[in-house]
């Protein structure tokens, strides 16, 4: 005798009960605010992603101008920049980045583009040290040849009792650095070469005596401005 299934067993199968379609329509409602959480989460993570992206234009702008906060990637800025336009700099800064003598502050291309802007950042470079003190004197100077400047057995700052030397622009142009020099040494020199006071505001560690820019036109670019100092503190 076969068995044939009743209309009501039919139905059962064919459409779930209630209970069923509840639970189903549940588990769709469930998926779907979580298809709408994961495109909030989403649309966070894209705003997030936008917003590195601003962060990093920022950041990029910062170095062109020579604003980062990171010393050493601003010095590289202020490098890359030069020696575009120097033949030799790039391998001046080879021979003495190393040395803890010499420390580059070099305009990055935002202070670069007119005389006034140099003495500017030269000003504020100088500044910056003698706030930082331990100094029983210091020099403003210009030179094509750092590293011989410094270390010549014969006249090298080295052998006088400077320690550090900061190089504080250079340029293609002897004339533009022979006016950065006297430029500052208006501010900061005091006493002429008869140790007479000229300049009664000048800085009274200042041991320069001439006006400045006397020595440009010797050598060849690029021509840095300098500042030497003779520090309280000891060097090996």
């Amino acid at each position: 005798m076969s068995y044939s299934p009743t209309e009501t067993e039919i139905e059962s199968e064919t459409e779930p009960d209630s209970n069923t379609q509840k639970s189903r329509r549940l588990g769709a409602d469930e998926d779907e605010e979580k298809g709408e959480g994961a495109d909030a989460d989403g649309g966070k993570t894209e705003q997030r992603r936008r917003v590195g992206a601003e962060d990093e234009e920022k950041g990029q702008g910062a170095d062109a101008d020579g604003k980062v906060k990171v010393i050493g990637k601003t010095e590289q800025t202020a490098i890359e920049y030069w020696s575009t336009r120097t033949n030799r700099l790039a391998l001046i800064y080879r021979d003495t980045k190393s040395d803890r003598r010499f420390s580059w502050q070099l305009a990055g291309e935002r202070h670069a583009g007119s005389l006034e802007s140099q003495l500017e950042h030269c000003h504020a470079c100088v500044q910056a040290r003698l706030i930082r003190g331990y100094i029983k004197g210091f020099k403003i100077g210009i030179t094509h040849l750092p590293t011989e400047r410094m270390y010549n057995p014969r006249f090298g700052y080295n052998a006088f009792g400077f320690g550090e030397m900061i190089l504080l622009a250079a340029h293609v142009d002897c004339d533009t650095i022979a006016d950065i020099e006297k430029g500052l040494l208006v501010t900061y020199r005091r006493y002429n070469r008869a140790n007479q006071c000229v300049n009664p505001r000048g800085h009274a560690l200042c041991l320069n005596r001439a006006l400045g820019g006397e020595s440009a036109t010797h050598g060849f670019s690029p021509f840095f401005v300098y500042m030497v100092i003779k520090s309280t503190l000891l060097f090996d």
